[in-house]
């Protein structure tokens, strides 16, 4: 049977190992007023936990919220047996054993610790574990010998290398250029600015290239140390709030894909857009080591209603696989009735690996950007 919550403990492992199985019972028509009354709260509660929207608790969905005991869920309350909780499967597991219950206890030994389990889940589960900030200019090229000419000068003499995270210049077939770059902090940025000031000011001639877009992600702290010298240049600002960047040896030539979704939130939808990623996370951490991940940080330009996923991955594999273990999260958000739309889509990386890439991501009018040289410095796990 489904026995009562203790309320001597409010975690999500000992709420859900609280649920056992599902317990039938022929109700008067006092009781089903009763139950229906209940119902709609659990229905509210059930709503919550299916953070897809697709009226079912998938197995993800349900470890996110409780754990371990996930299974028991599954086992005692999945009554056709296919891997899925529906609404009713939920709503008739609970209400049918606690008849017995006042509505003040009821109120309390469930949906009040139901509730409380739920928010633990969703803040906990999402958090920042990647302290580092991420520069991401984008030049449009007239005169791309010279351009990269004057760059790969500035790369054989790269000035506190030490502090760098990750640092590759890429290019596309018409013409333009990315450096994709992160540094340990917003002062570790600031120096590498002033290390380049040269080069910079040589390629912003206008004979040679124009400076695009300017994109600044990190902790809301570090960025805050930016705005003076990057506003007048004209930067969007991203506010990292969750992710990680795993640990990895040092790379003397960068060859990791990284991949850039870019999506549009709808007025008034922000929230249920978060709240989808970040239910999707924690099988994103634990799929890291197989998807060869190098970084998954979600980053928002609130202002404009913008958020962006920085990621990266060993190789073309890598990239599929992600793409495959988040295939509903993905398709909640951009469904029609989803929180947002795709706005824009980028990979960067090795030609090799992004000609394996092109026939999935074609269709999604994605953008390549081809790495020519680059490198990564060893990452000592998730506080860099």
């Amino acid at each position: 049977m489904i026995r009562r919550p203790p309320r001597s403990t409010l975690s999500s492992s000992s709420a859900a190992s609280d649920v056992y199985k599902r317990q039938v019972s022929t109700q008067s028509t006092g009781e089903i007023r009763q139950i229906m009354d209940r119902a709609e709260e659990l229905k509210t509660l059930f709503a919550a936990i299916d953070v897809n929207k697709n009226g079912k608790l998938e197995k993800q969905e349900l470890i996110n919220v409780f754990g371990d005991h996930h299974v028991e869920f599954l086992t005692f309350c999945d009554e056709n047996e296919d891997g899925e909780i529906t609404s009713e499967e939920f709503v008739a597991g609970i209400v049918a054993d606690t008849e017995d219950l006042s509505d003040e206890d009821f109120q309390a030994t469930w949906i009040n610790r139901m509730r409380l389990v739920i928010n633990e889940s969703l803040s906990k589960a999402a958090i920042l574990q990647c302290s580092c900030v991420t520069l991401a200019p984008y030049f449009k090229v007239k005169n791309m010998d010279e351009f990269k000419k004057i760059w790969q000068a500035d790369y054989a003499e790269f000035k506190n290398k030490q502090s760098c995270v990750h640092y590759a210049f890429g290019f596309t077939d018409d013409g333009r250029a990315h450096c994709r770059e992160a540094y340990t902090d917003a002062a570790a940025c600031l120096q590498h600015l002033a290390d380049v000031d040269t080069p910079l000011e040589a390629v912003l001639d206008p004979e040679i290239a124009e400076l695009e877009r300017l994109e600044v992600h990190g902790p809301a702290e570090e960025l805050e140390k930016l705005k003076e010298a990057l506003t007048p240049l004209g930067a969007l600002f991203f506010t990292a709030e969750w992710g990680f960047r795993p640990e990895m040896p040092e790379m003397a030539e960068d060859t990791v894909i990284h991949l850039y979704p870019y999506f549009k939130m709808k007025e008034g939808r922000v929230s249920d857009f978060k709240a989808v990623w970040k239910a999707a996370y924690s099988g994103t951490r634990a799929a890291a080591a197989d998807e060869k991940s190098h970084q998954y940080v979600f980053s928002f330009d609130e202002p404009n209603s913008t958020a962006s996923c920085r990621e990266a991955y060993g190789d073309a594999d890598g990239v599929l696989l992600h793409l495959q273990n988040v295939g509903v999260p993905l398709g909640a958000v951009v469904a029609e009735d989803g929180p947002s739309t795709l706005q824009k889509l980028e990979l960067h990386g090795p030609a090799a690996e992004l000609d394996k890439l092109k026939p999935t991501f074609d269709p999604l009018g994605a953008e390549y950007f081809c790495t020519e040289w680059g490198f990564r410095n060893a990452v000592g796990g998730d506080h860099a």
